[in-house]
C-alpha cells in the first residue's frame, strides 16, 4: 500500500470520525489520473472495505472493463469517491470538497480528474484544481447511472477513460475526442 495514501486516509478518518474505505493495494499517489465516483455506500466498496475496480458489483465490473479498453496500467490511475465515507451525505458537499482538495494536493503528477456521476460533478464545483489539471465528467458506471441508455452512457464512460489516457500520454498524437 502507498504510504502517502495510507497517511491521507488515516488523517481523513481521524478528522471526520467516519468510516473510510481503504485504497486499492495498487493505488499510488503518483498516479496521473484520479477517478472519483460518488460515494461508497451501497457498493462493493461498502462490502469489501476497499475502493477498487476488483469489487464484485456492476460498478466495479463496468469500470474495470472501461479501464482495460482504454489500455491504462494500474499505476496510471486510482479510484476514490468524492464523498469518501460510508456515512457521507450530499449536505456535506463543502466538507468533502475540502477533503478532495487535500487528496489532490498530495498527488504531484496529477494531470486528470475523472468525475463519474452527477453528485460528484456538483461537488467538484467547490474544488480548485491545480493549473494544467484537466477535469472530465461522465455518467456514473453503476447500473442506475447507465440505466436510461446503456450504450450511450457506456460510450461516454469509455470516452472519458480514453481521453484521460490521451492526456497523460500526449506523445501518442492521438486526437482527443
Amino acid at each position: 500500500m502507498d504510504a502517502v495514501l495510507a497517511q491521507y486516509r488515516e488523517i481523513l478518518k481521524n478528522r471526520t470520525g467516519q468510516t473510510i474505505p481503504e485504497f486499492a493495494a495498487e493505488a499510488v499517489h503518483t498516479a496521473p489520473i484520479l477517478a472519483l465516483l460518488e460515494r461508497p455506500a451501497n457498493s462493493g466498496a461498502a462490502r469489501s472495505g476497499i475502493v477498487q475496480e476488483h469489487n464484485d458489483d456492476p460498478t466495479a465490473r463496468r469500470t474495470r472493463r472501461m479501464i482495460n479498453r482504454a489500455g491504462l496500467q494500474s499505476d496510471q490511475y486510482f479510484i476514490w469517491n468524492f464523498y469518501a465515507s460510508i456515512e457521507a451525505t450530499k449536505t456535506d458537499r463543502r466538507i468533502w470538497a475540502r477533503e478532495t482538495q487535500q487528496l489532490i494536493a498530495i498527488m504531484p503528477k496529477l494531470k486528470v480528474v475523472l468525475v463519474f456521476g452527477n453528485d460528484a460533478w456538483l461537488g467538484m464545483r467547490d474544488v480548485e484544481l491545480p493549473k494544467g489539471v484537466a477535469l472530465i465528467g461522465a455518467p456514473h458506471p453503476s447500473d442506475r447511472g447507465v440505466n436510461s441508455d446503456k450504450l450511450v452512457a457506456e460510450g461516454k464512460i469509455e470516452r472519458a477513460w480514453t481521453r484521460a489516457k490521451q492526456l497523460i500520454e500526449p506523445a501518442n498524437n492521438t486526437p482527443i475526442v
